[in-house]
C-alpha cells in the first residue's frame, strides 16, 4: 500500500501547528548558526590577510563589524598576561 505524501504532510502540520512559534525559532537559530560558521572564517581570514600585509586600511569599520557579529579578536598593542614560572618568587 502506497501512502501518499501529502498525508505525511498534513500530519505533520497538525502537530507541528500548536508548537509553531517554538518551531520557527528554532529554524531561525539553526540557520542562524550556520551561517555564522560559514561567515567567522571568511571574517578572520581577512584580518590575518590585513595584518600580514601590514595594512590598516578600513581596519576600524571592520573591527565594528565583526564586533556585531560576535567575533572579536585581541586588539594589537594589548598583550597577554604572563604564567607565573614554577618555582620562582615573584
Amino acid at each position: 500500500m502506497k501512502v501518499p505524501f501529502r498525508h505525511y504532510w498534513q500530519l505533520l502540520a497538525r502537530h507541528i501547528r500548536p508548537q509553531m512559534s517554538r518551531f520557527i525559532l528554532l529554524g531561525v537559530l539553526l540557520f542562524g548558526g550556520i551561517g555564522m560558521r560559514v561567515i567567522n572564517p571568511q571574517i578572520v581570514r581577512f584580518f590575518i590577510d590585513t595584518a600580514s600585509s601590514g595594512g590598516e586600511q578600513g581596519l576600524d569599520g571592520n573591527q565594528r563589524s565583526a564586533r556585531r557579529t560576535g567575533l572579536t579578536l585581541p586588539q594589537s598593542g594589548h598583550e597577554f598576561p604572563q604564567q607565573r614560572q614554577p618555582g620562582r618568587a615573584d
